[in-house]
């Protein structure tokens, strides 16, 4: 995202009603980045923004939601990176897009005191271009997920529940290798029905829906589509990725509820 199309997101009247964004002033779109939407109807505790390894100003941005008392909800994602100035708001609206480095990019909105809450984190990134430099995206899923990195778990398994979506630049299927085990693609359990064996950027599958479920949230890909294919003009050289979640909260003794 540009500080241009940041200006036409703001604009837009649907947005400035219902949603919040990470950066209203832009400060972390120069000369481009990541940003999230995140809508009213959500308890949203805070946005926060963390540097990658880089040599192209790449970081990772996540928002942190509070899920409310409710053992089920539904979750939609989009996912949709390399937008340009020309893109349709719309389409920028339904992206998780690019940002700089921080901790708290906005203030909390909602935040919760009650030492029972329950939170699903939403996250973006857009990895390092271009296949020669396979070894610093390696090194960025690494920062994330690997050992002491920012979603990383822990030994008391309460790791956190998140969903990533995002510009992975992976051409090949050796570069998810990094990934631990628990971490999901969403493309291998909903994804034999999008065409093209998924493919977002010409014929390859460059942009990842990940999820990991916790011992208190459980997470479960119900669909997805492709986004933007048919849009004129292009919002990006990518197609967008929506992917629709059930999102189950558990009870501290068993799982809550029917599915």
């Amino acid at each position: 995202v540009t500080p241009r199309l940041l200006d036409l997101i703001k604009d837009h009247p649907e947005i400035q009603a219902n949603y919040r964004i990470s950066d209203r002033s832009g400060a972390t779109l120069a000369p481009y980045g990541v940003l999230m939407l995140v809508h009213n109807s959500l308890r949203l505790r805070k946005f926060t923004l963390h540097p990658l390894p880089t040599r192209m100003a790449r970081r990772f941005l996540a928002a942190e939601i509070i899920l409310g008392t409710s053992s089920k909800a539904k979750a939609r994602l989009h996912g949709e990176e390399e937008t340009t100035a020309s893109s349709s708001v719309a389409a920028a609206a339904a992206a998780a897009a690019q940002s700089d480095p921080g901790t708290s990019v906005a203030g909390a909105a909602g935040s919760s005191s009650a030492s029972n809450s329950v939170s699903l984190t939403f996250a973006t990134a857009h990895l390092e271009s271009l296949d020669y430099n396979a070894k610093i995206r390696a090194a960025q899923v690494a920062s994330v997920f690997g050992t002491g990195g920012i979603l990383a778990e822990n030994d008391n398994d309460d790791a956190t529940a998140f969903i990533f979506a995002g510009d992975t630049n992976m051409s090949t299927l050796g570069e998810e290798e990094g990934l631990p085990f628990t971490v999901v693609d969403a493309f291998d359990v909903v994804g034999s029905t999008l065409p093209f064996h998924g493919a977002t950027c010409g014929p390859h599958r460059l942009d990842r829906i990940w999820y990991r479920s916790s011992s208190r949230v459980e997470l479960r890909p119900q669909c997805i589509s492709l986004l933007g294919r048919d849009h004129v003009p292009r919002p990006s050289d990518h197609d967008g990725l929506l992917c629709e979640f059930e999102v189950i909260r558990k009870c501290s003794t068993e799982s809550a509820g029917d599915t």
